[in-house]
């Protein structure tokens, strides 16, 4: 085996990006493919990240639990902005499109109906 040559992490983090190696048959992402939601979705759980102007926001439902996070804080606890509550709507919208009448799209809808509306 190669002896690999013991980094310094210091040396690592002042080091600037141009000298920083790329990882082979990596691609950097555009920043279309960035701006654009993520949708990360399993069985009963589904988190969408996206840009909320200069932040990064993420929504999180657990229909197990019948709670939605936005940015890790529970929505119930919540006084949402309107901004807050359209992206919650689109997040919606988009898990609609990618799961067309799934139970976790109908979950997440009764439980977004259910907060917003008491």
């Amino acid at each position: 085996m190669k002896d690999i040559p013991e980094s310094n992490p210091k040396q690592e983090i002042e080091r600037p990006l141009s000298q920083v190696p790329s990882v082979k048959g990596s691609e950097t992402p555009s920043l279309d493919s960035l701006s654009s939601p993520n949708y990360f979705i399993q069985k009963d759980r589904f988190t969408c990240t996206f840009f909320m102007g200069k932040e990064v926001a993420s929504i999180h439902f657990d229909r197990l639990r019948a709670e939605i996070f936005y940015n890790g804080h529970n929505i119930r606890n919540m006084n949402l902005t309107l901004s807050q509550v359209q992206s919650l709507r689109r997040a919606g919208e988009g898990l609609h499109f990618r799961r067309q009448n799934s139970d976790l799209s109908k979950a997440y809808e009764a439980c977004i109906n259910k907060v917003l509306n008491p």
